[in-house]
């Protein structure tokens, strides 16, 4: 289109052409030689197209149509003109191209200012430094206040408990030099988690000083790098820290029993059973944690129809309170797309002096007694030693199948009912145990508080936070923390 409309120009104010339209004899007509040759061509094949079309193919003594002057009938010529102009001129060709050059033009515009983002966004300033040091310090503060670090009842019970840890008679009572010394070991870690942020923090400030005084733009950049390496230390240390400060419920800081039972599926809710056991097992080896089976009831066919697991570390039930509910999962199985659910309670570990304090009558208790089945020797498999304990009021249900007698299961049975009942009650805010209401988990469709989809695309979807993530396999091998995270922030809210 370019090559023709540039030809065009040139035949329509050329007055040769003029001169032969009008009829006018001995004129003669040659290509511009302004043109660079593949215009002359284009022109060239024009006017050949008009001669075929309309005149028949040049006789000999016409001479060739690239040559300096070809001479050219006067019917020839008009035939060309009209058809080129005509093709020009339509208002279709006119729009098409005016948009296909506005298209270029915006695409072109698009990917200037695509990069000029991106490199606007990777780029350093002192301004931007400043800004990113004031939203890290703002987020220190709001940390700390939370902490109540500041404030003169936190300092005086750090203090008491440093005079008492030095106490030489602190151990004529183990329990209470226990209680003692965790309690130091906590303030301790705290205080050290705060001389960091203060030395990051300095560190960024004092970086900062430096790039704003220097005048070379080499030694201004060198600041600013390190300003910035400061400024990620400093956010990865108050992300830690404000979790822990999530993780402030009365039972977050101790340890955890999880129990993951198939619900609706069949035989793939026993298989999902095991992937969901080995996923917890995950996360509590990359925290560092304690992970020990308790308990486990082998399904009909393959898998697992409940697990229990015990796992021990730093702040194991604040953090795993969340994946309480029904979990998921849909997937291809036996050449079908297949909808799995399983149930996973999680319950604090109480200590036994805390719920000795507890008083509750067996009487409010119902017991059901089955044989427990599976490896363990006749036992097992003829007497009744698993125990089911209901409470009536709320309807809250365990059961127990750890030991091989009776009693010793009923005993952790009861235990079991506290723990969970006493859960349930910091959750719901109730003052007493008559006004919690049943908080059983019902692993089926429509109670789901997290889905795993493997096929036909794959992404894990936490239905009370909307947190999203493609990587499947990784959170199915232990990585939880964003999920985890997500829901901290998400129920302080």
């Amino acid at each position: 289109l370019r090559y023709l409309d540039i030809a065009m120009l040139d035949l329509t104010t050329s007055p040769t052409l003029s001169a032969m339209v009008q009829n006018e004899p001995g004129t003669s007509f040659s290509t511009p030689a302004r043109l660079p040759v593949p215009q002359r061509l284009a022109l060239g094949e024009i006017v050949a197209a008009g001669s075929e079309a309309g005149c028949g193919r040049p006789s000999a003594n016409h001479g060739s149509l690239l040559s300096s002057e070809p001479r050219l009938g006067l019917p020839m010529c008009v035939v060309a003109v009209v058809a080129a102009g005509g093709f020009l001129k339509s208002s279709a060709v006119r729009r098409r191209w005016r948009g296909l050059a506005r298209l270029r033009h915006s695409r072109s515009g698009i990917a200037r200012l695509a990069a000029t983002k991106e490199q606007e966004d990777t780029t350093l300033s002192p301004f931007k430094l400043q800004q990113m040091f004031q939203d890290a310090q703002r987020r220190n503060d709001l940390v700390m206040d939370c902490k109540g670090y500041n404030k003169k009842e936190y300092q005086d019970e750090a203090a008491a408990i440093r005079e008492a840890s030095n106490d030489p008679n602190l151990w004529d009572d183990q329990r209470k030099g226990t209680e003692i010394m965790d309690k130091f070991k906590t303030f301790e870690d705290f205080d050290n988690k705060v001389a960091f942020l203060k030395t990051t923090a300095e560190d960024m400030k004092m970086a900062l000083e430096f790039a704003k005084a220097e005048v070379l733009a080499e030694d201004v950049e060198t600041w600013m790098l390190e300003a910035k390496t400061a400024h990620d230390k400093w956010v990865e240390a108050i992300d830690k820290l404000e979790t822990e400060v999530l993780l402030s419920g009365k039972f977050d800081a101790l340890d955890a029993e999880i129990s993951i039972f198939a619900g609706a599926g069949g035989d793939e809710a026993c298989d999902w059973v095991e992937m969901l056991e080995r996923m917890y097992i995950g996360f509590g080896a990359k925290q560092g944690w304690t992970v020990e089976r308790v308990d486990g009831t082998p399904g009909d066919t393959l898998g697992m129809s409940l697990v229990k697991l015990r796992l021990e570390g730093e702040f194991a039930y604040g953090k795993l309170r969340g994946e309480h509910g029904t979990h998921r999962l849909v997937r291809m199985w036996n050449g079908k797309r297949q909808t799995t659910f399983s149930g996973v309670e999680v319950t604090p570990i109480i200590p036994e002096d805390q719920l000795a304090q507890i008083s509750l009558d067996e009487k409010d208790l119902e017991f059901d007694y089955f044989r427990c089945g599976g490896p363990g020797g006749q036992n097992v498999n003829k007497v009744a030693s698993g125990v089911r304990a209901i409470h009536k009021a709320t309807g809250v249900t365990v059961r127990c199948t750890q030991e091989r007698t009776q009693p010793q299961n009923k005993s952790i049975a009861i235990r079991l009912v506290k723990e969970k009942l006493l859960a349930i009650q910091e959750q719901q805010r109730a003052s007493e145990f008559g006004e919690i209401r049943g908080d059983r988990v019902v692993a089926e469709f429509g109670t789901q508080v997290r889905n795993y989809t493997l096929a036909p695309y794959t992404m894990v979807k936490d239905s009370r936070t909307s947190h999203e993530r493609t990587d499947v396999q990784n959170v199915l091998s232990g990585d939880l923390t964003s999920l985890i995270d997500a829901y901290l922030r998400k129920s302080s809210v």
